[in-house]
């Protein structure tokens, strides 16, 4: 499985994106899981915005699996920041245990 962690501009980061994105691979290559970065094809994507206006993920199809951290949230949901690598690794363990299912 291929998680690939797309990037907002940056212009107004309340989070350390870099840090973030490190941990968040840091967790998931372990697992097997190979991360790329600004990957559209990935079978699961990590949309990374630094604040709450989420620009990043604006216009994600309907059938993409993924999740959205944008600042302090993540799907929508506040989370603290310490929170938001391991909350984002367990979505993409729950993306991989509904295609484990389906199969």
């Amino acid at each position: 499985m291929q998680v690939s962690i797309t990037f907002c501009g940056g212009c107004n980061p309340n989070i350390d994106r870099a840090r973030l994105a490190a941990m968040i691979k840091e967790r998931l290559e372990p697992l097997g899981i190979s991360v790329t970065y600004n990957n559209a094809k990935a079978d699961f994507i990590v949309y990374l915005s630094g604040c709450p206006v989420s620009c990043v993920s604006r216009k994600v199809p309907d059938h993409q699996a993924c999740v959205r951290i944008a600042g302090c949230n993540l799907n929508s949901l506040a989370v603290a920041e310490e929170d938001l690598s391991r909350l984002t690794v367990e979505k993409v363990k729950e993306h991989l245990d509904k295609l484990a299912r389906t199969i």
